[in-house]
């Protein structure tokens, strides 16, 4: 009636948007600033209002008033509380993947001025805050990665599901990463290298099938392109690839190659070239002990392996002189004619350091087969001709460096597995410090792995006490 008789612009509508804009004022300031209601709860609130004033422009009111009503309605409720909102709790909903919520926050602040942006400003500022926490801790270094991968899934899943896989968001996804995850420079870089080593150890064990540790792999993949120390995560990653290969520690070398394959891919060639190549020096080293072996197998005294690796390619290691057994050293010596005779022009340099050996213990219950570093070897010879031995006997003898040597005897009395024993209690190790062979030792396995003492990481070896199988390693340049 009043539309017929035009009076339902004038006399009826702009007084019903101005007091129902009155209303809602009152509302708003009511349920989000003064609190009496919780984020939620504000959010549903403005729902049902949305859902109630828009059937009564279905039943009671004509359809013009919609395009009043609404923007009336949402700039009460939304537009002139948008921080309000925000800061009432949207990290809480974040933290708590609140996807309903956060899909309603987000259409709701959409849908009015600035609220897109403002949204968005906040979901960057969560990441940065809330990342941060994940990477600033030196005590959580072991878990930083598994919890960044974990951080990373919640975002992606809350962009997808609540935000509708809006660029802006993704965007602003990338920059909250990539600015928290370098504000701790370089430690994310050694921790992705090291979190990548474990898993290229495990292989399988800790996956169900090659598809799953492509797609961990991907994932990492994921969080290593947010790092600016990509050089730092190189030289961890070659620390760790050197050692899988030199000690037979990957699970899978198509594994290896594929995560080779993905760093090429992000990188380019250069940053995998030398990576390449340690696996090249492997193989060819392969063959080479096997021609070495055949060639020499009358002359050779022990079941030698060699690698021969290139200065260029590999990480850096320190050359430690020592003095070995005559049927080591005449070992090394044949390998090292043989090799010249078919390389001319390259120099070898022994890395005593990185050999294990194979021993085989004679104890008074059983013998064992005994895993070592070269340098335990070294030591644990020593007792096939004397019971007992002073420390600085030993150390005149092998030529080890007296830190080093430090470290190899207190692997070999103090661990769990105690082949030796000292004169006294402690680790205090003095000249006249006496090592014992301990004939009493007894072990529920015959074969035995015997950790070293690191400065930094453990390193895995081998070795045998009357025949002796021994892996070499060696660079030239």
């Amino acid at each position: 009636m009043l539309i017929d008789l035009q009076l339902y612009s004038e006399d009826f509508e702009s007084k019903f948007i101005f007091e129902t804009t009155k209303l809602y004022q009152i509302c708003s300031k009511t349920r989000i600033q003064d609190g009496s209601f919780s984020l939620p709860e504000y959010l549903d609130y403005i729902s049902l209002i949305l859902t109630q004033e828009n059937d009564k422009i279905l039943h009671y009111l004509d359809s013009t008033t919609r395009k009043l009503l609404n923007p009336c309605i949402r700039k009460q409720l939304i537009e002139d509380h948008i921080d309000a909102i925000i800061n009432k709790g949207f990290d809480d909903l974040l933290r708590a993947d609140r996807i309903r919520e956060l899909l309603m926050m987000y259409d709701f602040l959409c849908s009015v001025k600035n609220g897109e942006d403002k949204l968005r400003e906040a979901f960057e500022n969560f990441i940065k805050t809330e990342g941060y926490e994940l990477v600033r801790y030196p005590e959580k270094d072991k878990t930083m990665i598994k919890e960044l991968l974990d951080f990373k899934k919640s975002i992606d899943l809350i962009i997808s599901q609540a935000f509708k896989d809006n660029d802006k968001f993704i965007i602003s996804m990338k920059k909250g990463f990539e600015k928290f995850i370098n504000m701790r420079q370089n430690k994310p870089a050694e921790m992705i290298a090291k979190y990548l080593d474990a898993m290229l150890i495990a292989g399988h064990k800790g996956t169900s099938s090659d598809e799953e540790l492509d797609t961990n792999m991907d994932k990492i993949m994921v969080i290593f392109r947010f790092i600016y120390g990509k050089d730092i995560f190189e030289g961890f990653y070659k620390q760790n690839l050197s050692k899988r290969l030199l000690h037979g520690k990957s699970a899978s070398v198509d594994a290896e190659k594929a995560m080779l394959i993905k760093l090429k891919q992000e990188c380019g060639p250069d940053f995998t070239s030398k990576l390449e190549e340690m696996f090249k020096d492997i193989e060819l080293s392969v063959d080479l002990s096997h021609t070495f072996k055949e060639q020499s197998q009358k002359r050779l005294t022990l079941d030698m392996s060699v690698y021969v690796l290139s200065k260029a390619n590999w990480p850096t290691y320190q050359c430690a002189k020592v003095i070995m057994p005559v049927e080591l050293s005449n070992s090394l010596d044949n390998f090292q004619s043989y090799y010249k005779s078919n390389y001319s022009g390259r120099t070898l340099e022994w890395q005593h350091s990185l050999g294990h050996c194979k021993l085989k213990a004679n104890f008074k219950v059983s013998s064992k087969e005994l895993h070592v570093s070269f340098f335990q070897a070294l030591v644990l010879l020593l007792f096939n001709s004397t019971n007992t031995i002073t420390f600085q006997k030993i150390s005149e003898i092998t030529s080890i460096d007296i830190k080093q040597l430090k470290m190899t005897l207190i692997a070999l009395t103090m661990g769990k597995v105690k082949v030796l024993q000292k004169s006294h209690k402690g680790t205090n190790i003095e000249d006249d410090t006496e090592f014992i062979y301990n004939e009493n030792f007894n072990h529920h396995l015959h074969s035995i792995k015997i950790n070293q003492v690191q400065m930094k990481e453990s390193v895995r070896f081998s070795y045998l006490r009357n025949y002796i199988s021994i892996k070499y390693i060696c660079c030239y340049f």
